[in-house]
This record gives C-alpha cells, structure tokens and sequence, in this order.
C-alpha cells in the first residue's frame, strides 16, 4: 500500500512538473509577442483616437489568448522554443501576424493566425514548411471566408482520399461532414483570379471544367458497386474481400490504391491481376444506371455537382494548401498532417 501511495505521489510530482514546464515555454514565447504589441501600437497605430487605439489593444489580446490556447497544444513537441521565438525570421512573420490581428476584431482571422504561427514554430527544422507558413501568415488575411471556402473545396476534392470508403452510405457521410458545411460559397470567375494573384492556387477554373460525377468515379468507384454474390468469386480464398450484407467488395476505394497496395504487400503481378480483374468486374455491377444519376445518391448532391463544375484545372499552391487545412481545422475540428501534401 505504502509503495502504491509513493508511486501516484511521484506520477502527481511528474504530472505537475510537465505543467510547469508548459507554462514556462507559452512564457518564453509569448514575452516577445507582448513586446512586439506595444511596438505596434506606437510605430503602427500612434496617433490614432482612443477609441480606435482601445480597440487595437482588444484585437490585440484576443489574438494572443487564442495563440496561447493554440500553442499549449503543441509546444511539448517544440525544440529550444526560446532559439525560434528570438530568430529574426519568425519575429518578422509574428510582427506580420500581429499587425493583421491588430487591424481586425474578427475572432476567426484570429484563429487562423495563431494557428499558422504555431504550425510555423512546429516546422521550424524544415526549410520548405518554414517558408510555406511563413507565406500563409502574410496571405490569409487578404482572403475572405468565402475564397477560404473555395481553397477548402478545391483541397478536399483533389488533394484527399478517405481509403476506407467502399459503400455509397460511407461516401456520403464524409460529404456531409466535410463538404456540405461548405457549400454557401459564391463562385465567380474573379474569386478565382483573386486567389491566383495572392499565390493561394494556379492553372485556373477559367475555361476548364470538372464534375462531381467524374470525381466520384475516379476517386471512389468502389462505393457506387453493389457488389457480388460470393457464387460468383472463384478460387474465393484467393482474394482480399470483405462483407457488406449478403455481397462482397475487395476492401479498396479505387484501382490504383488497390495496386500500390498490393504491390507493397508483394503480391505476384499474375495474383494483382486477378484482382484486377475482379475489381472491374464488381465496379461494373453499381447500384445505379447512369453517371447522370450520381448527385440523387448523395446529401446535398445537385449542389456538389454544381460547385465542383468551377474547379476545372484548379491546383492549389503549397501555401493554398496550408490555408485550406487550416480552415478545415476550424470548420470541422478535424486534424490534418501537413507533411502528407508540404514535404
């Protein structure tokens, strides 16, 4: 008993501790961010009513609550915060952080800064990462929520794939959850050209088109089959399957991801093959009869059809890409690694 009572009184100590250390490292970092304020509001904002330097100092505070909140999250995994903090590159992209939180009461911009701040000090050992979130630092606040929306759109559409979605009922949950909260987008052509002048994307919408239709077939094939019967498998032990009511789907959304797949598990090119072949055939036997009818299947799929009309040629840039993932953290509440698409 004695030696139980030792042990939850060290891990008490130790808990403790690792608090502590928290707080000293959001001081260190915070000290020079609470300096840098007051050089704002001399050099930036001096001079101005006091009813307009009182509200700097309000956007001011919120800015830094938030980029608290944000870097309690991470700083464990910050080495030598105080190195990167005092560097001259991150005290210039801060100031610039701290000068766009400082013209605006919007708590949302606020967020969006203080997490690119943070995400800046986490990558601070990678070249390219430091650069990219250096840019989004200085870019997001000359974007609107809406052109936030399109990043967000052309990122998820392009740039991600749910690998475990093989039924139409799976497929339309990630709709719902990641797609439909973006839907009250305005689309014209000089969002678009806005976005490639900030350098947030390239090759333009304009004069290209794409559909929800096409991306649902590329990307995710596998959730429009019904299915096979397992009477219709032969050598059925031969073949990664899996079980949904009384047919079978080989367990990958499309065909590409199914032969990078099985390639690295070492499969012979005569056994890919086969399952080559058996893929196409169960994608061949979908659950409805014309591509034209692909948006009735989904929540909110006219919609989808019509906005993913606009994307065309669309790419996003590194730094567009660290915008969108930052606005879909916010939008969703769900994490994104940056190191799978900013390497």
């Amino acid at each position: 008993m004695a030696a139980s009572k030792m042990k939850q009184a060290g891990g008490k100590d130790s808990n403790n501790q690792q608090a502590e250390t928290i707080v000293n490292q959001v001081n260190i970092a915070l000290a020079p961010l609470d300096e840098m304020a007051k050089v704002v509001l001399e050099n930036a904002f001096g001079g101005v009513p006091a009813t307009t330097l009182k509200q700097v100092e309000d956007n001011q505070s919120s800015f830094k609550s938030i980029f608290v909140d944000e870097l309690k999250k991470i700083v464990a995994q910050v080495n030598d915060i105080e190195k990167i903090v005092n560097s001259p590159d991150f005290q210039y992209v801060s100031k610039k952080a701290l000068l766009s939180a400082s013209r605006s009461g919007e708590v949302d911009m606020h967020q969006d800064l203080s997490h690119l701040v943070v995400q800046r000090m986490l990558h601070d050992e990678s070249d390219i990462k430091r650069f990219v979130f250096n840019e989004a630092i200085e870019v997001i606040n000359k974007l609107t929520d809406n052109q936030l929306k399109i990043l967000s759109l052309c990122f998820l559409g392009k740039y991600v794939i749910w690998n475990d979605v093989l039924t139409k009922e799976q497929l339309n949950n990630v709709l719902k959850k990641f797609f439909v909260p973006l839907l009250d987008v305005e689309l014209t052509n000089s969002q678009f050209q806005y976005l490639e002048y900030v350098g947030c994307s390239n090759n333009s919408s304009i004069g290209g088109k794409s559909h929800f239709k096409q991306f649902i077939k590329r990307k995710y094939p596998m959730s429009l089959s019904e299915g096979i019967d397992a009477e219709s498998i032969q050598n059925f032990d031969d073949y990664e399957l899996i079980k949904f009511g009384d047919k079978y789907k080989i367990p990958y959304v499309n065909l590409e991801t199914m032969k990078n797949s099985l390639f690295e598990k070492g499969f012979s090119e005569e056994k890919i093959q086969r399952h080559v072949n058996l893929y196409n055939q169960m994608v061949g036997k979908r659950v409805l009869n014309s591509d034209d009818d692909i948006p009735s299947l989904f929540t909110k799929g006219s919609e989808l059809n019509e906005v993913y009309s606009w994307f065309g040629s669309m790419n996003l840039t590194a730094v567009g890409i660290a915008i969108a993932i930052t606005h879909l953290e916010k939008v969703v509440g769900e994490k994104w690694n940056v190191d799978i698409w900013i390497n």
